[in-house]
């Protein structure tokens, strides 16, 4: 690639210049250019002609993997909103009423990871792996989940816990939503 002083004058003149509006198409000499390989995205400011067909080509190659009837956001592998309203998770969190287990819909990938961070560190607790001081300390500093704390309290996250196991059920529910 060529440094942009080593660019032919009027391509770096034709680069220079203001984009233009956003419904204008961007120069296809400049077009060609880059895709040619003659300079790179960076070696022309933002708002210049240079820049916008730059960022017209990097577009159509993003493009250009994408599936018939897939949206951008599917594209750029975020997940449908239909799967993410079916994903449950469950959790033990301080409510109203107090301690109690509660499962939860619509959490983002980022909050069912955290709830199963939880679940591990009951898991442990109930193990004996960690201390109940422990578990106090790391859980009493984390954020909310869908406006819920979770129990920090040992005791009460046994409790919980045991209480699930005398009655069989799970202790933590994982559905993802998806078809089986």
């Amino acid at each position: 690639m060529a440094p942009p002083a080593d660019l032919p004058r009027s391509l770096r003149r034709s680069g220079n210049r203001g984009a233009g509006p956003r419904t204008k198409a961007p120069n296809p000499r400049l077009v060609a250019a880059f895709e040619s390989g003659q300079y790179r995205r960076n070696d022309f400011a933002k708002g210049t002609a240079g820049r916008k067909a730059a960022d017209a080509v990097l577009y159509r190659r993003s493009q250009a993997g994408r599936k018939p009837g897939q949206t951008a956001r599917e594209a750029a592998r975020h997940e449908r909103t239909e799967v993410r309203q079916q994903r449950t998770v469950s959790a033990f969190i301080n409510g109203p009423q107090g301690p109690r287990y509660v499962e939860m819909a619509g959490l983002s990938r980022r909050d069912v990871s955290r709830a199963a961070r939880y679940d591990a560190l009951v898991s442990n607790l109930k193990q004996g792996r960690i201390s109940a001081s422990a578990f106090k300390r790391r859980v009493s500093s984390w954020r909310p989940i869908a406006g819920y704390t979770f129990v920090s309290d040992p005791a009460a996250a046994l409790a919980i816990a045991e209480a699930r196991r005398a009655a069989d059920q799970e202790p933590f529910v994982y559905r993802n939503g998806r078809a089986a």
